[in-house]
């Protein structure tokens, strides 16, 4: 493969990884109230939530370089795809003072708000 297709699909993988591992520490530490797991949680969310976006990115990065070694590429998606993700992230920087995704109650147990939040929803994708 070539290195304009190699660097954001290896940028794809690592943060698919970091999704994974961020949520499968914060199952872990679920339920824990020792004083390092209460910051530690709060940490892991944003940063599960920060992955999404860049997965999305890079994923679109990806495609659009492998489209372009076959024809030209389609002009506004990556700004699109790119803005998007923008937001995404600026919502999640928001959330993490206003609950707007999720909360995290006295027992270090992780709820999404209000019947899985408008936040929630916007982030994910679902427009019911």
């Amino acid at each position: 493969m070539r290195p304009d297709l190699n660097r954001p699909f290896a940028a794809f993988i690592l943060c698919d990884i970091g999704y994974m591992s961020t949520d499968i520490v914060t199952r872990l530490l679920m339920g824990n109230t020792a004083v390092y797991a209460f910051g530690l949680k709060r940490i892991l969310n944003f940063l599960h939530f920060s992955f999404g976006p860049f997965i999305l990115a890079f994923m679109t990065l990806h495609l659009l370089a492998y489209i372009k070694l076959k024809a030209r590429e389609p002009r506004g998606i990556k700004q699109t795809v790119l803005s998007i993700c923008a937001v995404a992230l600026l919502l999640n920087i928001i959330s993490q003072f206003t609950g707007m995704y999720y909360i995290i109650d006295e027992n270090n147990v992780y709820h999404i708000t209000s019947e899985r939040g408008v936040g929630y929803r916007f982030e994910q994708g679902e427009y019911r």
